[in-house]
C-alpha cells in the first residue's frame, strides 16, 4: 500500500543494491550507506550469504545499506531468507538503530561451513575479494 508506514532497516548480504535478491525488497527507498558500530561479525554460511551477529567484544565494524519499507516489503523479505536468520535490531556509528535480521546465534553454534569473514568489513567487499 502506497500510503503504508515506512521504517528504517540495514541490508548487508545478497538484498543489497546491486546484489542477486535485491528485488525482495523493490519498493523500499534506499535512505544511503553506512557503518555498524564496531560491535558485529560477518560470518558467512558456506560463502553463499552472510550472517551478522553481536558479538561486542571481537566484533567490526560492518557495511551496511539502509532502507525505507514498510511492514509488507519486510515480510515478504524475511519470509524468503535462509534459515539461521532472525529479527532484531542493529546499532550504527551514526546513533541510529534500525531493523536488521541478525545470525542465530543457535543457527551458527557448532556448524563447521560458517566462516568468520569480519575483517572485508562487509558482504560486497567479501564477494568482490573473494
Amino acid at each position: 500500500m502506497a500510503d503504508e508506514p515506512r521504517f528504517e532497516a540495514a541490508m548487508y548480504g545478497t538484498v543489497m543494491r546491486g546484489m542477486p535478491h535485491h528485488d525482495r525488497i523493490a519498493g523500499s527507498e534506499y535512505l544511503g550507506e553506512a557503518r555498524t558500530v564496531p560491535a558485529y561479525r560477518l560470518l558467512t554460511v558456506g560463502g553463499e550469504y552472510p550472517l551478522l551477529v553481536p558479538d561486542a567484544e571481537a566484533g567490526g565494524s560492518i557495511d551496511v545499506q539502509v532502507f525505507a519499507l514498510t511492514a509488507s516489503i519486510w515480510r515478504g523479505k524475511v519470509d524468503a531468507e535462509p534459515t539461521g536468520l532472525v529479527e532484531g535490531e542493529v546499532a550504527l556509528a551514526d546513533g541510529r538503530t534500525v531493523a536488521v535480521m541478525l545470525g542465530d546465534p543457535d543457527f551458527v553454534a557448532g556448524r563447521h561451513d560458517v566462516e568468520d569473514i569480519t575483517a572485508h568489513g562487509g558482504w560486497r567487499a567479501y564477494v568482490e575479494g573473494a
